[in-house]
């Protein structure tokens, strides 16, 4: 999962997210990390602000690790692209996952899947009232709608869930309302529009 693409429409919405398990050994796009919400409040929106030299010191050392990971290819998202895609990269993540997210996909290693950055980082943030919330819903979904709703929603599959700000869960939460036909496209568009601005890119 790397910065490039949140184009998060389709079964596996994440992937474009950051390449979903793209390999980072040649085409490394690396990622951006998550933000905990609004500063102000309890912080534990979606909508916290980054510092902007932080993010672009961030999209320095993405270009620069995907430049020598991969140096017969241009950067995947180029330095400009990830600069523009700062505003939906903290509408979908937490402020408390943001700078290690950010840390560990523009520092690993070439052969470090960037998926790896996302489960490492969600295990160490702890979680929030809007996630536990979430994650009982949408299992008690994929109960009742097997063969409807993809697990990657409510697993640590493709959908980089455990990194998500309160104001996001909350959205979601309100898909498992919908009928098993509806639950998937329901979701699927709620990440789409937090980054239609940005063309479907944050900076991963």
């Amino acid at each position: 999962m790397n910065v490039v693409a949140l184009a998060f429409v389709s079964t596996v919405i994440l992937c474009s997210f950051a390449g979903c398990g793209d390999d980072s050994t040649a085409a490394a796009s690396g990622g951006g990390g998550s933000g905990e919400g609004g500063k102000g409040g309890s912080g534990e929106g979606g909508k916290g602000g980054s510092d902007v030299s932080a993010w672009e010191d961030y999209c320095d050392a993405n270009v620069a690790r995907e430049e020598a990971c991969d140096p017969d290819n241009p950067p995947s998202p180029s330095q400009s692209e990830c600069v523009s895609a700062r505003t939906c990269f903290e509408s979908v993540f937490r402020d408390a996952a943001r700078e290690p997210l950010m840390d560990c996909l523009s520092s690993r290693p070439c052969d470090k899947n960037d998926d790896l950055c996302y489960t490492e980082v969600g295990a160490t943030i702890g979680t929030i009232a809007e996630q536990e919330e979430y994650l009982s819903s949408c299992n008690a979904k994929l109960d009742e709608c097997p063969g409807d709703l993809s697990n990657d929603w409510c697993t640590q599959g493709d959908v980089p869930w455990p990194l998500f700000g309160a104001d996001l869960y909350a959205e979601l939460v309100g898909c498992f309302a919908e009928s098993c036909e509806l639950v998937g496209d329901c979701l699927e568009q709620s990440l789409h529009e937090r980054t239609a601005d940005c063309d479907g890119e944050i900076g991963l």
